[in-house]
């Protein structure tokens, strides 16, 4: 049965299901990638504790791509699936089966729970994948501090360090933008 044909009874049913579900994640985006809807499952993965902090996140904070690319594609195809990068609340990227569907204004998006794809399952691509997703975390609109904090979160999967360090040259001087663990060690030197 489609669901244009469902009565309003059930498809407010089938509305309230989604919004609850902990195992189908929702989104739905405005055409501009800003958030209009999430159900209970966005807001556990992302681990968003407010109104406010929901609203400050857009597509491209979520996922790791550019709306424009997803409605380039939506405006000869009404849905896509593909495997997507999503930015976790630890700044961790995941790469999740994602289903995005045109709606008259703006995206739906879907994934489920069990969609996850863990990067160990795929030793021999783990440094590939890594490295690929700080190319797109470099190419994102993010702000710096989060762009270094993703950045040293992938080498970490990738690279099992103790320390790091993220510094600029600005003119003769090293200046210190992220780093890991090496508080202390300043401190105890």
């Amino acid at each position: 049965m489609e669901l244009a044909k469902l009565n309003q009874e059930k498809r407010l049913n089938l509305l309230q299901t989604l919004n609850i579900s902990k195992n189908i994640a929702l989104f739905v985006f405005d055409e501009e990638g800003k958030i209009d809807h999430v159900n209970q499952a966005v807001l556990e993965i992302l681990g968003v504790k407010d109104e406010k902090e929901l609203i400050s996140l857009n597509i491209q904070k979520i996922f790791d791509l550019r709306i424009s690319e997803i409605l380039d594609e939506l405006k000869s195809k009404n849905e896509i699936s593909r495997n997507i990068r999503l930015i976790c609340s630890d700044k961790s990227c995941t790469e999740i089966y994602t289903t995005f569907l045109k709606l008259d204004e703006g995206i739906l998006a879907l994934f489920t729970l069990d969609a996850k794809t863990d990067c160990s399952f795929y030793p021999d691509s783990k440094l590939v994948r890594s490295l690929d997703c700080i190319s797109n975390i470099l190419n994102s609109t993010l702000e710096l501090d989060d762009t270094f904090e993703l950045i040293l979160n992938n080498l970490k999967s990738i690279i099992d360090y103790d320390k790091s360090l993220v510094v600029f040259l600005e003119g003769d001087n090293l200046t210190l933008k992220a780093s890991r663990n090496m508080i202390d060690s300043i401190d105890e030197g």
